[in-house]
């Protein structure tokens, strides 16, 4: 039997979730040193200087390229000292794409690399971490440490590259033909992508199954190497899964055409081979049989069994075509699958000791060599024990359900926002919409301040709990004032025919909304202040007419009845003429004097002939009318019409203006 490696994502050790040392995921055969010398184009040594990942629009995915500076060549014509190499995956922003399977690399990591050509000339670790060796000094002398998927060894560095070398002088084969090496990636600008330290993957799993959701997989069944297009073992793996007792929850989601290995959002499962950037084609009958790639979101994680996860939003299982004499097997086919949808929802090797004695690691699918004995999706304890852990049965937090008080103007507030299940501690914190002004939602889920604005808003609030599992609700919250009070009216008298300005203090004015009269006209109101309230009003026409005051604010109004008089002289007539009026002393006298008619007159209103003020003394006559009495000569024309008004000066106010009739000697 061949030799397998197959290592996965997330280390599960005898069921228990560890985080992810190794990211070597993917099943290979083991290729000997002969073959891959014979199947590279160039083989150095050197130091790597700069890690960049970059979006490549045309690819439809993200590339990393890893400049190295050269100790040696021993494979290969490089002119340069720097020779920059191009991978499949990388991250940029908060996305990462990782083949399993792929090296990985650090910035200041010394390496010996096997490199393969692609169409363009571009050179990428050959057979995928198999290309790729880490130089280390151990104990006084530098050793040369193979990948995982070529079952990880130390060798002496100078005894190693000897023997390489003796492969290259014995094996002069090589493949390029007319191909020349390019020493820098086709589109490869030097800064202008993600500067990183390391290549390596992060720890990640699908997120959905969390909240009852489906983890689907499409089947491209072109190149299948099974009759039926692998759908019966695609199905029978997922049964395997489904059944195991966990959360999780796969689905065949159909035929599909779509290639693996692209970020284009849907997981398939794929034996087209149709990504020639994925695998090598195998030497001799080794390398790649298959790899997956994930597409993780690095911003957001969760913690499960106290291990922290990023989220999976693609897992893409793709086959190598030509190692199809060895998937053509049904049910050994059916065990890889199995095997590699573990990988793809985040599952590592139950072990990757070669020598395994423990039974339950040893058999279980998850092991890092298939054991190709045609045990088809069979899952064991420690499989059952693993996925269980990864989606466990788990009740999400929260934000439990609550009506909110209403907030009150300028009065300090102060409401819980609650969660519950998922684990604490909790944070809160609105992801949606705006709390009413003035209020504030903390950390903890309190909503408090003081309201300083009548309004009603709708927002969503998301807690997070310590794993980073997230719930959200929304909620309404409505804020309203106390009902307006009055406690003085300051100026109680204005004007019946002409605009006014009226004082109102009391408490709750900076909310009033309306305010209304019954009498009259109001022109506008303002709140200074929350204890003033200012309106215009306008005359009805009429003197002597009571008004009501009503002051409306959300929490309420208030009426005033007979608030405001509306006064002021109105006149009917005015007549020069001698009147009985009383002296100082209190006795009756004949006066000459202006006798005026009309309503609200009073004696501390000022007469005006012809538009201007005279000198005359108010008295009251015995009929209760009001005579201006005094010297007429000069206060009223001897001859010719003569206009009398009356002027308030309380009030501002001017009367209508009557014909004043002449003086009567008799």
């Amino acid at each position: 039997m061949r030799k397998w490696i197959n290592l996965l994502l997330i280390l599960i050790v005898a069921g228990s979730l560890l985080p992810a040392k190794q990211a070597q995921a993917a099943s290979a055969v083991r290729i000997s040193d002969k073959n891959l010398v014979i199947s590279s184009d160039v083989i150095v040594t050197g130091k790597v200087i700069a890690i960049e990942s970059r979006w490549d629009k045309g690819r439809g995915n993200i590339y990393t390229d890893i400049t190295i500076s050269l100790s040696q060549t021993i494979k290969g014509e490089i002119k340069s000292q720097i020779l920059v190499i191009e991978q499949l995956g990388g991250q940029v922003e908060d996305k990462q794409v990782w083949l399993t399977g792929s090296p990985e690399f650090s910035v200041n990591e010394e390496v010996l690399l096997f490199l393969k050509a692609n169409d363009e000339g571009v050179l990428h670790s050959a057979h995928m971490a198999m290309g790729k060796f880490s130089i280390s000094k151990q104990t006084g002398e530098e050793t040369i440490i193979s990948s995982n998927l070529l079952g990880k060894s130390n060798h002496n560095l100078e005894e190693y590259l000897a023997n390489i070398k003796k492969l290259v002088t014995a094996t002069s084969q090589t493949s390029l033909g007319n191909l020349q090496i390019k020493t820098i990636p086709v589109g490869y600008i030097p800064g202008n992508g993600e500067q990183l330290d390391n290549f390596k993957l992060s720890s990640a799993r699908f997120f959905n199954p969390d909240s009852s959701g489906m983890v689907s997989f499409v089947v491209n069944s072109t190149a299948s190497p099974v009759a039926g297009g692998a759908n019966t073992e695609v199905n029978n793996a997922i049964t395997a899964w489904n059944t195991s007792g966990s959360r999780l929850r796969l689905v065949n989601g159909g035929a599909s055409s779509i290639c693996g290995a692209k970020t284009d959002q849907q997981s398939v499962i794929s034996f087209s081979g149709c990504n020639p950037d994925t695998m090598d084609p195998p030497m001799g009958g080794q390398g790649i049989v298959s790899t997956v790639m994930l597409v993780i979101n690095t911003r957001d994680f969760r913690i499960i069994n106290g291990v922290k996860f990023n989220q999976i939003i693609e897992a893409d299982i793709v086959y190598n075509n030509a190692l199809n004499n060895i998937l053509g097997s049904s049910k050994d086919l059916e065990e890889l699958i199995t095997h590699d949808l573990g990988i793809a929802f985040g599952l590592d090797n139950s072990s990757s000791d070669p020598n395994e004695q423990d039974p339950t690691l040893l058999e279980s699918i998850m092991y890092f060599q298939p054991h190709l004995d045609k045990r088809g999706a069979r899952l064991n304890t420690d499989d059952q024990m693993g996925v269980n852990r990864l989606y466990p049965f788990i009740t999400p937090v929260q934000v439990n359900a609550t009506t909110l008080p209403t907030g009150v103007f300028n009065v300090a507030y102060s409401a819980q926002v609650s969660a519950s299940n998922g684990t604490p501690p909790f944070t809160f914190a609105v992801t949606k919409g705006q709390v009413p002004t003035g209020l504030d939602l903390n950390s903890l889920g309190l909503i408090a301040g003081i309201p300083t604005k009548v309004e009603s808003q709708s927002f969503d609030v998301t807690v997070t709990d310590q794993a980073n599992f997230k719930a959200t609700r929304t909620f309404q919250l409505s804020t309203t004032s106390l009902p307006p009070r009055i406690s003085l009216i300051t100026n109680p008298r204005v004007s019946y025919n002409s605009n006014s300005m009226v004082t109102i203090t009391g408490f709750n004015f900076s909310t009033v909304t309306d305010v209304r009269v019954t009498q009259g006209r109001l022109l506008a109101f303002r709140a200074t202040n929350d204890n003033t309230l200012v309106i215009g009003l306008a005359g009805p026409g009429t003197t002597g007419v009571l008004t009501d005051i009503t002051i409306v604010n959300p929490g309420g109004m208030i009426s005033i009845p007979s608030a405001v008089l509306y006064d002021g002289p109105a006149l009917k007539s005015a007549q020069a003429a001698k009147v009985r009026v009383r002296n100082a002393k209190g006795n009756f006298i004949n006066q000459k004097a202006i006798i005026v008619k009309g309503n609200g007159l009073t004696l501390n209103q000022q007469i005006r002939v012809n538009g201007s003020m005279v000198n005359l003394t108010p008295a009251r006559s015995d009929n209760d009318d009001i005579v201006y009495f005094g010297v007429l000569k000069g206060a009223v024309p001897s001859k010719g019409d003569f206009n009398v008004t009356v002027f308030d000066p309380g009030l501002n106010s001017e009367s209508n203006g009557v014909k004043g009739k002449r003086l009567n000697d008799k």
